[in-house]
């Protein structure tokens, strides 16, 4: 599927796009959390090793998306003039239980290069993945994000995200605190139903508002505690795209 957002496309990722989304993760993840992580873990490896270590990584991760029948994971991304300014990625739910236990759907990657943010791209980006993980029926969703990044969570607040816990996340070692926002299928619901125009011809917000009617009828969420919770996930600028993949957004 595609989303338009004026000259913005948002679309699912293809291998030769690797590339470039490296480079939108790392330099966005480098300029984004200067301040909130320690400057070795944002400095090291070497920016031309980061590039190509994330570039694998990805293209790891979209052939096997590819060779996956009815795939639950998606990576998306948003293109401007050819250009990949943005990308996001929705997978079944890795945070731990039982703190988390009640979610089945998980956005770990939302990224948007700076000098593209504020413009509403990130918003679609992640309307594309609530859409995929509600047709995959992975609903509720969940979204981590460094407790220390308050643009993040200012931004999932205003599209109703409410927050569910927190936990600590381990960074080479490094403890950093995260808080974890969570949309039921009621709420998500009006996420993917504020999107406009679907370049579909499956007739997904038919088979969404389906998905979520029969979750909205069966779903009893289970209590979840505050507790903090080790992850044991690894940097996702060295890391991206591996099955262990953390949640950094951006708009």
């Amino acid at each position: 599927m595609a989303q338009a957002n004026e000259q913005v496309i948002i679309r699912p990722a293809v291998l030769d796009d690797t590339a470039a989304m490296a480079r939108v993760l790392v330099d966005t993840y480098r300029i984004a959390h200067r301040g909130q992580v320690p400057d070795r873990l944002l400095d090291f490896p070497p920016i031309q090793e980061a590039y190509a270590e994330s570039e694998r990584n990805w293209r790891r991760a979209l052939i096997e998306i590819a060779s996956t029948p009815q795939p639950r994971e998606r990576v998306f991304v948003a293109v401007e003039s050819e250009l990949i300014v943005g990308l996001g990625m929705g997978l079944p739910c890795k945070l731990p239980e039982p703190d988390f236990g009640g979610f089945a759907g998980e956005v770990v990657c939302l990224y948007v290069l700076p000098t593209y943010q504020h413009r509403g791209i990130g918003r679609q980006i992640l309307r594309a993945i609530f859409q995929h993980l509600a047709m995959a029926g992975l609903l509720p969703i969940a979204i981590g994000c460094l407790t220390a990044n308050l643009p993040a969570r200012l931004f999932y607040e205003a599209l109703g995200g409410q927050v569910v816990g927190e936990r600590i996340r381990l960074e080479e070692g490094m403890p950093l605190p995260e808080t974890v926002f969570g949309w039921q299928t009621s709420e998500a619901a009006r996420l993917i139903g504020d999107g406009g125009a679907i370049e579909e011809t499956t007739g997904p917000r038919r088979m969404i508002r389906e998905e979520l009617e029969r979750k909205a009828e069966g779903h009893h969420p289970r209590p979840r505690s505050l507790g903090l919770g080790d992850s044991g996930r690894t940097d996702i600028a060295r890391r991206t795209a591996d099955k262990q993949i953390s949640p950094e957004p951006w708009r």
